[in-house]
């Protein structure tokens, strides 16, 4: 994930040698009338029985069919956690008997703290300080790993470097026991003095162990082990929100806020359906959370989606990034327009500007995105003294490397339901 600079890009680009490429894919108030929202079946979907408060941070499977209806309230809460104002959200997480904050991200796949005596680095190569949480003790309860590496690079040019090995994560009430995780003594990082690594939620064939001839070695993560122990059920929800609260991550169901329970569901794309792994071999052939949008509403008039461009659904980013055409005709509808910065390579606009009424279509349903979250503050766009006077940074970017990903800007306005047993996103309006 990203955001020691502008803005976040989970996304990572595998850096390795061998097997090793980006990953597949990459009134300015909107109006208080609901557009349109078309039903879609998702009586399957319950209630979860482990749900987890988000924190903003300044940041084969049972097929989940079984799931039927709505019942009770989650047993099992803790909070997402905010970050920097928004720019990321966080969870508590138990890591060999102890408590560790760590951004949640669909946008990557495996679980990395930072240990003691950690080095990390500025973006000009000097010498700085990541500012990490808590740091993890230097070795492995359950034992190293002594054949593999862990390395991995986003889009943000932020980077770790670490061993991997063994230990018993917990998420609120479940826990995965023996769960292969990485600890990091290399790191390009910011961690705003609050969090403490990352957790990736992405599919197994994204994880960044290697053998030590650099050839990938995928391994289940902390999700899918607990999808195959049948500790959950093959989903989980983000009902991530603006604001103080920060939302809710729920295991195995849907979450406990207030929403709007009418879904709209669209494919998760294959990336190689004839790949196979050895341990992840019922996802294998899937690689990020990646959609296919219909289209855009921007003041009243469509617009369709470009033709098989991918939609990367990526907690870890801040921004909606989309194809530079896209982008362009969005921010030039602000008022006064958003204009690209060529210094800071991303669209810049006055704090006081009017965004435009812009709604994603995906799986025939309209979502509209608050005008609030169109334009990131200052304060949050993490370089305030590299900004114009007076100016602020645009929600909408454009794509990192080739990367589209629906970030924050999106993600705040919907509950994200990830039905990895069905192989599809549901999504729902969420105001709050």
């Amino acid at each position: 994930m990203l955001w020691s600079r502008l803005y976040l890009a989970a996304v990572p680009i595998i850096v390795h040698i061998t097997n090793a490429s980006p990953i597949p894919h990459e009134d300015g108030k909107i109006s208080n009338v609901p557009l349109p929202v078309e039903k879609v079946a998702t009586s399957h979907l319950l209630v979860a029985e482990n749900v987890l408060p988000l924190r903003r941070t300044g940041l084969t499977a049972k097929s989940s069919t079984v799931l039927q209806g709505a019942s009770d309230a989650s047993q099992n809460v803790t909070s997402i956690l905010p970050v920097h104002k928004g720019v990321g959200y966080a969870i508590k997480i138990s890591f060999g008997g102890k408590e560790f904050e760590v951004i949640i991200d669909t946008g990557s796949s495996d679980l990395w703290l930072p240990k003691r005596g950690v080095k990390c680095s500025g973006d000009d190569g000097t010498s700085t300080a990541c500012n990490f949480g808590p740091l993890a003790d230097p070795g492995f309860q359950d034992g190293g790993i002594a054949n593999e590496t862990f390395k991995i690079q986003f889009l943000d040019n932020t980077d770790t470097v670490g061993v991997l090995g063994y230990e018993d994560v917990g998420i609120g009430e479940i826990t995965v026991r023996h769960q292969k995780v990485a600890l990091v003594d290399q790191a390009h990082f910011d961690g705003f003095k609050v969090t403490s690594g990352l957790i990736g939620f992405g599919y197994p064939s994204h994880t960044s162990a290697y053998d030590l001839r650099g050839v990938r070695v995928p391994y289940n993560n902390w999700l899918f082990n607990a999808i195959d122990q049948k500790l959950i059920e093959p989903v989980f929800s983000l009902a991530i929100e603006r604001g103080t609260d920060g939302g809710q991550l729920a295991l195995g169901g849907l979450p406990t806020v207030p929403f709007d329970h009418t879904f709209a569901s669209t494919p998760i794309l294959k990336a190689n359906p004839s790949s196979a792994s050895h341990e992840a071999s019922n996802y294998s052939a899937y690689g990020d959370y990646s959609i296919i949008p219909d289209g855009f509403d921007l003041n009243g008039r469509w617009h369709a989606y470009p033709s098989l461009s991918e939609l990367v659904v990526d907690s870890g980013s801040t921004l909606m990034h989309i194809p530079r055409r896209e982008a362009s005709l969005i921010n030039d509808a602000f008022h006064p327009p958003a204009k690209w910065n060529e210094k800071l390579q991303a669209y810049v606009l006055r704090c006081n500007a009017k965004p435009p009424s812009l709604a994603m279509k995906i799986g025939g349903a309209l979502f509209p995105i608050k005008a609030e979250d169109m334009i990131l503050s200052r304060s949050a766009s993490l370089i305030p003294d590299m900004l114009p006077k007076g100016h602020c940074v645009s929600g909408i970017q454009e794509s990192v490397l080739g990367v589209s990903v629906l970030g924050g800007t999106f993600l705040k306005n919907v509950v994200a339901v990830f039905d990895i047993g069905q192989g599809q996103m549901h999504f729902a309006p969420h105001d709050y």
